[in-house]
């Protein structure tokens, strides 16, 4: 398949979720909806670090249970 039928495939699979993402995020016309946009993303991190930092303490926690049992 030739890569522009690939990329229009993919923009056609995808269009939903980018139409999902730009009402939330909103327009990126202005230097506060771009701040607004990096607050979000900082944010989304921030959960996501958090996220993983619980479950690398489960993940510990299993392993001791696991050495000890």
């Amino acid at each position: 398949m030739p890569p522009s039928n690939r990329r229009h495939q993919l923009r056609n699979h995808t269009a939903n979720s980018h139409a999902a993402l730009d009402e939330t995020v909103g327009l990126l016309d202005s230097l506060a909806g771009y701040r607004r946009y990096l607050r979000g993303v900082a944010a989304a991190e921030a959960a996501f670090a958090a996220a993983r930092g619980a479950f690398a303490e489960l993940d510990a926690g299993a392993r001791d249970v696991a050495v000890r049992g």
